[in-house]
């Protein structure tokens, strides 16, 4: 890892979201000094924090680690969900598919149609014909979030 770049998301953490250093150590069960360290450039974040800060934190990570793969896998389906911070039941609605399909997919239990393909990759293709930003996904005109916020497991959402 940079540690100019670590300094600059856990300064970019702490503006967005109006929390101080002391806030991310208690959320991420660091020490204030250890995130302090990190702020200042005195070293680099450790792969765990990193992996924790990305889920409590998605709106401040690019999408750069989560790319549509040419087949669209049962863990492809867990990971897409799980990143735009969403329950089966909410993905569902999106998909206008029932949540036990859902379920079934990602436990391996069901085959993935063609058709469940395209309708994921239209859900969550952003006008670039990549996938979605967080925040692009959360500012859509067709998705009201109710719930979101750093204690939350996922998102809930209203269809408009």
């Amino acid at each position: 890892m940079n540690k100019s770049n670590d300094s600059e998301t856990i300064r970019n953490i702490c503006d967005r979201y109006d929390i101080t250093q002391s806030d991310l150590a208690r959320q991420t069960g660091k020490t204030r000094q250890y995130i302090s360290n990190i702020a200042n450039g005195k070293m680099a974040i450790s792969k765990e924090l990193f992996d924790n800060l990305k889920c409590l934190y998605p709106s401040v990570f690019p999408i750069t680690d989560f790319k549509f793969p040419n087949d669209i896998t049962n863990t492809t389906v867990t990971e897409l969900r799980e990143f735009y911070k969403l329950s089966r039941a909410s993905l569902a609605k999106i998909l206008n598919v029932s949540p036990s399909l859902i379920g079934h997919i990602e436990k391996g239990e069901r085959n993935i149609s063609k058709s469940f393909k395209r309708k994921l990759r239209e859900a969550f293709h952003s006008s670039n014909n990549q996938p979605m930003t967080f925040d692009e996904f959360t500012n859509r005109n067709d998705v009201t979030v109710i719930t979101i916020d750093k204690n939350t497991k996922y998102l809930l959402i209203k269809l408009v």
